[in-house]
This record gives structure tokens, sequence and C-alpha cells, in this order.
């Protein structure tokens, strides 16, 4: 979809009470579909903050909202306002007596300002002062648009007056709507209850009587007793509109005709041309077979209806606004009766139509699993547009276009580059082996080109997977000399050192652009090569023991799990011997970008790498160029001056070699994961200390020397086992002393207990439990296991043997997870929870973590872990005794419980395991081994 400036002349919105939200998202869909408004203000959401906004996204609209977050089930009010239109959040206020929530928004208009507000009042509210102070701030605005539910029945807005008593709500409000010269444009009932008289409790407050045009007031949504009020608010925004942009669909081009179009074209290339005449070769070959069977499409405009929504349904729909709009001209019992006849059956078909298509999902999955888990993505996991952004450090303007977004994005993006300063390398001895240059075998590259993710999008060069995969016996003798050529003449064509650069957010404000990353889509083609240089990189190092073993990133057998084992069993040793400890964690600053070209091929060549191969890698990191993408707007482009680029398959490799000498520089125990780093060390005088200081100093001046910037506002210091009084200083800052930290997604506390961390995965498991019972309504235990097991357990379960429990009250808080899970299946929710699990065939998650030890401790002790892993077990000394060959010395403690780690809590486990267990000659063997042993012992 294409974008146009534009304005609008009126804006059309949608405001209704729902008492609660999620239950009426599919026909807030459709309403959305049918009457297409820019602004939907919806009261009484009933929503709390443990529910994700991405289970709330429509398409093409942002969301604010204010939850109640006290202790008290209702109120809450949310905004959805069309992506189009630039707007910035004035206040969001959610009262501390759980009786009054107000969310406000500036939108950006021709000339002037509306200020847009929704508010929500409780009957029995105890912030009134605190709303009639609000809406005398608010009606100061030139242009204002105030909607919600006041709870005011007893009001005549005809007249301006109440029954009710002189310093009563209504009365106060009544007076500062004539104080404040607005006008009330509601004039009927808005709140229908079956048991009572109507009521007009829904208002829309606004300077002029013309302001407000077509109000109409449609059926509640579901069950709710408040109309729907739609109307048009007069007034002229800017905006963005999308307009309609053809594109090809490589998904409905004919494969037969490219398949025969490519059989008749003559593939062939020089192997003595140029890498650029080549690729152009190659290139237009490519595009004169396919371009003339691929279809352009026009996409459609997104649809917020769901997909269950059938004809049938939406018969139904228009059937009960025919009743709706009888009841309200009639107000009899018998057109009450028929409308909400006409309601209940239109909400029965509904919850049958969700539950025919889920079961459809249920089966379609059973050939394509991927059907399921897109269903469950697209329900909980939207794609998030960028807000306004600041346009300078300032923060004094924002920018709402996308083009202007884009150009924010790569300004910043380029301005983070490192300018390389000239330095004096140390000289340093040759190394004795050298890696000069790469062969690539047409065999290798056949065997990528049939493993193509065709779900992937297409680089700047407009070659798409799905077509290189199916053109793969075509394409693999030319591909396989252009890359050769490539490498041999260490150059690579234009098209390969482009990128699209999409900003992902990390953390923050979503307003400032240095809460993005930026994740580069290159060429699919050049992502081959780079997959066959990195085995043979990575072969070189790992032959060669170049690469140090503290860095536990982008390497076989290395991985966030090795390095939080080694760091938590170091730190447990230490702590047992009541030895206090220091942990100072480094943060560097862009790292990946800021990687300075010159001193990065100056380390290469120190570690063997040269010939070809080094002119190749140089080719590969200068001279690129990068535009930044949002929605369908491109930045200009801008040329990259340092980093590796983030979202290659070769930029993390070259960052490990950067970094590689670091850890030689410190006395003190270090590891990294990529750009993180922990240092820490026993302090016992205060000699260590001052050393820990002095590894600081040294780290410090390493980053000025090769020009990769700690950023020392996130640096931190953990006192371990101790209240430590020692301070740590990094570029002259003093470092903040801190109990907790998250560390590679664990949270490690001073006390080394895992608390903390079990309560945190605790909460994210409940969180992702009920926002896919929430997607899914009708759970059969087929499709609970695969939700469950694929969703759920792996968050409850991450690193767990790095954190596993170390308190009863921490493993119940886990298991309540899955205990709570199993409930959620009609049928056996009443039975007992070992009942359910056997009937699921599920295990305790106490049972699982002692299977995932022994399985690390399998790992550990036959080197499938990286080969120079720390050993955390020394063998027994028994041999003579009853048990299998590989049983290890279980140590004294001194003052640690064995909970704490793994090297002390599994070793009675493992070594009362059978020979024939222990022996299994892979890690696939001894896991079904284990399951077979604990099969046997549950029979017996």
């Amino acid at each position: 979809m294409g974008e146009a400036r534009g304005h609008l002349n009126r804006l059309r919105i949608c405001y209704t009470n729902a008492q609660s939200l999620l239950n009426k998202l599919p026909e807030l869909g459709v309403q959305i579909d049918s009457t297409r408004p820019d602004i939907i203000a919806v009261t009484e959401t009933w929503l709390t903050p443990s529910i994700d906004s991405r289970e709330l996204d429509f398409e093409g609209f942002t969301l604010v909202r204010a939850d109640r977050t006290q202790t008290r089930k209702g109120g809450g009010v949310a905004l959805f306002i069309r992506n189009a239109i630039p707007f910035t959040i004035i206040d969001s206020v959610s009262h501390e007596s759980g009786t009054y929530e107000l969310v406000s928004c500036r939108l950006k208009c021709r000339g002037q300002e509306l200020l847009l507000s929704l508010i929500y009042r409780s009957p029995s509210c105890e912030a009134n002062e605190v709303l009639l102070n609000s809406l005398n701030t608010l009606s100061r605005s030139d242009r204002c648009l105030i909607l919600g539910d006041f709870n005011a029945p007893m009001v005549d807005w005809g007249n301006l007056r109440t029954e009710s008593s002189a310093n009563s709500f209504e009365q106060e409000l009544v007076d500062a709507v004539i104080t404040c010269a607005l006008v009330q444009h509601v004039k009927e009932a808005t709140r229908y209850d079956p048991g009572s008289a109507s009521s007009l409790l829904d208002l829309i407050l606004t300077h002029y009587e013309d302001d407000v045009a077509n109000l109409d007031y449609m059926p509640p949504l579901g069950k709710s007793d408040h109309a729907v009020l739609s109307f048009d608010f007069h007034i002229t925004v800017d905006h963005e509109y999308a307009s309609a942009q053809s594109r090809p669909n490589v998904w409905k081009a004919d494969i037969p005709d490219i398949m025969k179009s490519a059989s008749s074209v003559d593939w062939k290339i020089d192997p003595e041309s140029s890498i650029e005449t080549a690729w152009d070769l190659f290139r237009n070959l490519y595009l004169k077979v396919t371009a003339p069977h691929i279809p352009w499409t026009t996409p459609k405009r997104p649809r917020n209806s769901p997909p269950w929504f059938s004809r049938e349904v939406r018969i139904l729909l228009r059937k009960r606004r025919k009743m709706w709009d009888r009841f309200r001209l009639l107000g009899t019992d018998e057109a009450k009766s028929q409308y909400q006849k006409a309601r209940n059956t239109c909400a029965s078909t509904l919850r049958k139509a969700r539950k025919l298509y889920e079961e459809k999902i249920v089966r379609e999955s059973i050939e394509c699993p991927k059907r399921l888990y897109s269903y469950i993505n697209q329900r909980t996991k939207r794609r998030r547009n960028v807000p306004s952004l600041w346009g300078d450090s300032t923060a004094t303007s924002l920018v709402e276009d996308d083009f202007g977004k884009a150009q924010v994005f790569s300004k910043y993006f380029s301005d983070v580059y490192t300018i390389e300063t000239p330095f004096s390398p140390v000289h340093e001895n040759p190394p004795t082996q050298a890696l000069d240059s790469v062969t690539i075998k047409e065999l290798d590259v056949f065997g990528l080109l049939i493993k193509l993710d065709i779900g992937k999008s297409t680089g700047p060069d407009e070659l798409h997977p799905k077509l290189l995969k199916e053109l793969a016996n075509f394409v693999v003798n030319p591909l396989s000399v252009c890359f050769n050529l490539s490498v041999t003449q260490g150059r690579l064509p234009k098209d390969w050192k482009n990128a699209i650069v999409s900003p992902v957010f990390k953390t923050g404000t979503k307003h400032k652009p240095e809460n993005y990353r930026p994740i580069s889509l290159t060429s699919v083609v050049v992502k081959i090569l780079e997959k066959i240089i990195r085995k043979e990189l990575l072969k070189y190092l790992d032959e060669n023991r170049i690469l140090s073993k503290k860095q536990n990133s982008f390497r076989t057998g290395y991985s966030c799990l090795t390095n939080l084992l080694v760091a938590r069993e170091s730190w447990c040793a230490l702590k047992d011997q009541k030895l206090p400890i220091d942990v100072v964690y480094i943060d560097f600053s862009k790292a990946f970008d800021k990687v300075p070209h010159n001193r990065l091929l100056y380390k290469l060549r120190n570690v063997g790498i040269g010939g070809n191969l080094l002119m190749w890698i140089k080719d590969f990191l200068v001279g690129r160029q990068q535009r930044v993408r949002v929605n369908s707007k491109l930045s200009s482009w801008e040329t990259v001056l340092s980093g590796v680029p983030q979202g290659t398959v070769l930029g993390p490799v070259l960052f490990l070699l950067y970094v590689n000498d670091l850890p030689r520089l410190l006395s003190s125990s270090v590891l990294l994961y990529a750009d993180d780093v922990k240092i820490w060390r026993a302090i016992q005088s205060k000699g260590d200390s001052l050393e820990l200081q002095n590894d600081l100093e040294r780290l410090s001046e390493w980053s000025q020397t090769w020009q990769l910037p700690i950023n020392t506002s996130k640096c931190i210091v953990m006192h371990i086992g101790h209240q430590g009084t020692d301070t740590y200083t990094m570029n002259n800052t003093e470092l903040p002393i801190v109990q907790a930290h998250n560390d590679l997604g664990v949270i490690v506390s001073q006390d080394l207990k895992t608390t903390a961390h079990c309560r945190a995965i605790d909460a994210k498991g409940f969180r992702t439990l009920w926002s896919i019972r929430r997607a899914f309504r009708h759970l059969d235990a087929k499709t609970f296991l695969t939700l469950y097991t694929v969703f759920v357990r792996p968050k409850l379960e991450y690193c767990i043997q790095a954190a596993s429990p170390c308190l009863k009250k921490d493993s119940e808080l886990l298991e309540r997870v899955q205990r709570t899970a199993t409930r959620l299946i009609p049928g056996i929710a009443k039975l007992p929870y070992g009942t359910r699990l056997t009937k699921l065939n599920l295990l305790p998650l106490s049972y699982r973590r002692i299977r995932g030890d022994l399985i690390t401790v399998f790992k550990l002790l036959n080197d499938k872990f990286a080969p120079d892993m720390p050993s955390f077990f020394l063998s027994s000394k028994t041999e003579n005794l009853r048990g299998h060959s590989k049983k290890v010395h279980k140590p004294r403690r001194n003052y640690l419980s064995a909970d704490y780690r793994l090297s002390h809590r599994i070793i009675n486990e493992w070594n009362s395991l059978p020979q024939h267990v222990v022996e299994a000659p892979s890690v696939d063997s001894f896991k079904r081994k284990l399951d077979q042993l604990r099969d046997h012992h549950c029979q017996d």
C-alpha cells in the first residue's frame, strides 16, 4: 500500500460502554469494517495490566488505554486511533480509588489542535472533584471532544437541570458543563436495562452545537446494555492515507511455466568474467524467466472481522439491528423481547461459528502445524506500528508521517557510526595457520538452496527465496560460479551490499529512535554465500582454538545456558566458602554498529585470515548502503561507515573476533555473551576490590583504543553474599549497586536465591496461558497439549538448569501454572492433578527439571557442550562399590544448600542411574533410555 497526503473534513467516531472488551472484540472488528470509523472509544473495558495490548490490536489502529489498577474489577477506558491520524498522548489516569479512569490525546489538525478525551466514572466514584477539575482543564482547549460514561442518570440534558440535591455530583456536573461553555449532544437514553427504565449515561461534550452530526444509536455489543454511539465530528485533520499499490505475488506464480522457461535458457556464466558482469547476467536471466509468470496484485484493505464471521452471522447482525431500531421506536415489552431474542440468537450463532472454525484449524494443523501457530500468533502477536517520533535530541518536534519517521531512523542509525581514528597496532607474531580463501562447491550451494525458508522476504535485489528454491537445479551452477568469482576477486556486487533496515523496538519509550535496533534485510543470495564462508571460518577458528572459551554466543556448544551455568557454579562455590563476590555487568553502547572496520580487519589478520578471503570480508564491510523502511515508505540511502551489519549471517562471527582479546586483559573472572560482559571477583581483602577496579580501568582503556564505547549509565554492580561497601567506577562514573539483575533473561539476586526469577516466569507463564486461552476458546486435549508445550512451558523452563528453584515455595510457584493450565480442559478439570497429567501424558515440572539436569550432566561428561567447557564434576573414587562406571564424586558443602547449583543437587540421581543409560551413545539415545526407565518404574 502506498501513502499519500490528504485531509479529512470530519472524523467518524464510534463510542460505547462495552462491559468487558475482550469478549466483544470480534463483533467490534465487524463494526470497524462496516462503519470504517477513525476513532473507537470504549469505556468499561474491564482490562488489567496483565493483558497485553497486542491481544487488543485492530489492523490500522493505535491503542491508548488506562486500566483499573486496583483490586476492584471493572472500569477502564481505551481509545483506538487510526494510524493515519497523527496524535500525541497527553494524559492517562487511573485513580487510586479505582473509580475513575481517563485518557486524553491531542490530534493534529489544520491550523488547530483537537483535544480528545475519554472518561469513565463509577457510580460510586470517589474522585468526583478530580473529574470536574479535569473537565475544566480539558475544556480550555480551542477544540475539545470529551466522551464517556459519567453515570449521572438524574440529569435532564435537554433543560440542563437535575432533581438531585445542590451538592450532588449531577448538579456539579451540570454547573461544570455550563461554566465551561460545553454542549452535550446525546439526547436519548444510552443504557437499556431489561429490568428497569432506560437512562442517559454516556455523554458527548464539545464547544459547539454543530460539532457533531449524524449521531446514530446502534445496538449494544454482545450482551452489553449500552448503545453504540456513531457520529461525525466536524474538523479538518491532516493525515496520510493508504493508496493501492500493485506488487508481484510470488505465491500465485505459475511455477510450471517458470520451470519450462528456465529449461530453455542458457544459464552458463563465464568463469573468467568480473563478478559484477556475472551477477548482472544471472539476475537478468532470473527476472527474464520469472517476471512474465508472476501476477501483480493490489493488496486488499486489511480486515478486522474475525475469520469465523460467516454470511449467516452477518445476516443475523442485520436482523438484530432491525429489532433494535424497532425496540427504540416502540419501547414496548414485546419489542424488547424480540430484540433480546435476536441478540441471543446472534451470540449463540457466533459462539458456534467460532467453535467450528477453531475445530477446523485443529484438523488442518495435523497436516500443517504452522496453521495453528499462525492462528495463535495472529491473535497474540500483531505487528506494532511505529508511533510519532521525536525528530531531534531536544524532543521539541514530533514527526508523524511514515517517510519522516524513516528519515529520523535513518539519520539516527547513521549518527551512531564510528568515525575511525588512526591507531598504531602492536606488532604480533604472525599465526602459524592461515585461512586465505574459501572454495565454493555446487553441492554445498544446492543443499542451502533447497533449505531456503520460503516464508522470508525478498531482499533489495528482488530475488525471492521461494522461486530460488523452485529453480535450485537451474541456478545452482551459475550461482556457484558467481560465488567463486566473488571470493576469488575479493569483491561483492552492489546488490549484495545494500540493505533495507527495519527498526525493531527494544525497551523504553517508543517515541525515541534510540530505543530501536536496526535489523538489515539483505539479499537472499548473499546469505547463502555467507553461510558457506561462516562454516569454513568457524571450522578454522575451532580447529586452531582461536576463540576465547569465555565467549558463549554464536558458537556450537555454547549458549545462554552455558554462560549462566558457569557463572552460577563459580558464585555458589565462592559463597559456599563464605567468600563475598562483587560482580560488574558491562554494557557496550550500540556495539554491533560501532565496530571500526580497519581495526576489525587488523584483528582478522592477526588470527590468520588473509588473502582473497580478507579482501572479500573487507568489501563485505566497506561501502555498504542502507535505507530504512517504515510501513511502505523508504528513507534515502545512507552509507554505512562502521559496524558489522545486524541481520547478516557473517556479522556475529566478525563481532566475536573483534572482542576476542578482551578476556585476556583481565585478571578477574569474566564471561561474555556477544557484547554482554560480566566480571567478578571474590573479595577477601581491599586488594581484591582494587584489582577489580583495575580490571575496569583496563577494560575502559581497551574500549577507547578499539573505539567500542561503554554505556556507563547501564553498567551496574552487584554484591553477592554480602552487603558490600566497595564502590566501583567506569570512566570516572560511579556505578550503581543493585540487589538483582536480569542476566540473559534470568533474574540473578545477590543472595543467589531464585525466588525473584521464579516469580517473574510464573507471571510470564500465566500471561501467556491466559492470552492463548482468550485467543482459543474451545480447547480439547490435543489442541491444549500443542499450545501449552509450544507457547507456555518453554517460558517456565528457559535456562532452568541455571535458575532451578532453591525453595519448595518457588517450585510450587512454577507448578501452579501447569496445574491451572490442565484445568482448562473440558471433562478433566475436577480430577486430581496427577490424574490430569496422566490423561494428558504430561510430567510434573519438578520431574522435568530433574530430567533436564540429568541431560545436562550427560552433555557435560560427554563433551556435548563446547570441548573447553569447564567441568563441574569429579569422577567418583569409590569405583569398587555398586553403581555405574560414570559415577561422580559428591562434594561436601559447607554453607550453601545443594539446591542452589547443578553440580550438587543432581549427584544422587545421576549416580543411581543404570549403566546402560549413562553409556548411551548420544543425547537423543540418553533421553530415550531415561524415559524408558521412568516408564518402567511407573509400571512397577
